[in-house]
């Protein structure tokens, strides 16, 4: 039997073990993240009774609602989110750092800088990753209570924050591993 052999050149290869934890920026940013997910809960709480039980849960690109669904989906977007953000926050402050895969090569001198970017971009992705599933119940809540959601916005509104914190924080990875060698 053959086995499926994958590239390792950035893959599974030893890098620096050199211990970096979050710093006190990538802890209140944490923070902060656990509260957008408090104030989303309680806004949630204080407006549940007055939702529609039947409320759109898919829109087109046009923004038009062309799925439907009972109102608790809007508790399990939550729950969802909760459920990802303990998981990259568990990710970026208690697996180590040289268990990520990285787009350049490390040493002994660059790895303490891009094992700080590379939790940092973890912590930034949670945010907006808070951020969109925020965006995600108001769109719909804007849609049930005005008739109105975020149509063609929405994607540009989510794509552009991810793709943005994965060109930034790659291209930082890349200046910290030229700057040490």
């Amino acid at each position: 039997m053959m086995l499926l052999r994958l590239p390792t050149t950035y893959m599974f290869k030893k890098q620096p073990r050199i211990e970096v934890k979050p710093n006190a920026t990538d802890r209140k940013l944490i923070r902060v993240g656990w509260l957008f997910i408090g104030l989303i809960s309680v806004f949630l709480g204080v407006i549940y009774q007055n939702i529609p039980r039947i409320i759109p849960t898919h829109f087109n690109l046009e923004g038009v609602a062309d799925g439907f669904g009972g109102k608790s989906i809007l508790w399990s977007l939550l729950g969802i989110n909760i459920l990802l953000y303990f998981g990259l926050m568990f990710l970026a402050t208690k697996i180590k750092p040289w268990n990520f895969n990285f787009p350049v090569t490390l040493t002994e001198n660059n790895a303490p800088k891009v094992y700080a970017l590379g939790i940092r971009m973890l912590v930034v992705m949670n945010l907006i990753i808070v951020w969109v599933f925020g965006l995600l119940i108001i769109s719909i809540l804007g849609q049930v209570f005005y008739d109105q959601g975020l149509g063609l916005w929405m994607l540009p509104l989510i794509m552009i924050p991810i793709f943005g914190c994965i060109f930034y924080f790659t291209t930082q990875m890349m200046k910290a591993a030229d700057e040490k060698k």
